[in-house]
C-alpha cells in the first residue's frame, strides 16, 4: 500500500471511495485496490469484499479524511515509549518518561494542520470515473 495516500500500484488509500456496481448498490469504502479481476474493497476492520471487474459502473473519489491518518499515527508513535516502558526496567522508565512528553507535543502541534487541511479538502469536488463495458 502506499503511504503517501496517492494512487499507485494499483491502490487508493486514505481517501473517501464509492463504488457503483450494475445492480444500483453503492459500496463506501477507504482502502480499494484494483485488481485484474476486478476491485477488492478494505472495511476499517480489514474486512475484504470482492467486486468483479464487469459489475462496477462508476467510481468517485474523494480527498475527504486524507490527512487525519497522520493524527493517528502521530498519538501512536507517542504512546509508544509508555507501552515499552511497561515491560521494562527503571532506565526503560526513565527513557519512556523522556521521550513521551515531546513527542506528545509533536503530535499536538500538527495535528490542528492536518485538520485545517482536511476542512478544505471536504468541500473538494469528486473525481468520478464512469467504467465503460
Amino acid at each position: 500500500m502506499c503511504s503517501s495516500g496517492a494512487f499507485c500500484d494499483g491502490v487508493i488509500a486514505y481517501q473517501s471511495v464509492d463504488v457503483y456496481t450494475r445492480d444500483g448498490k453503492r459500496h463506501h469504502t477507504r482502502r480499494l485496490l484494483i485488481a485484474p479481476k476486478g476491485l477488492r474493497l478494505y472495511s476499517l476492520d480489514n474486512r475484504m469484499e470482492p467486486i468483479a471487474r464487469d459489475a462496477v459502473v462508476r467510481i468517485k473519489v474523494r480527498p475527504r479524511g486524507r490527512h487525519l491518518h497522520h493524527i493517528q499515527e502521530a498519538f501512536e508513535w507517542a504512546s509508544l515509549p509508555l507501552e515499552l516502558a511497561e515491560d521494562s526496567t527503571v532506565v526503560g522508565g526513565l527513557l519512556a518518561t523522556a521521550l513521551t512528553p515531546p513527542l506528545f507535543a509533536g503530535a499536538m502541534a500538527t495535528a490542528p494542520v492536518f485538520l485545517l487541511i482536511d476542512a478544505f479538502t471536504f468541500f473538494a469536488p469528486a473525481q468520478t470515473y464512469e467504467i465503460i463495458p
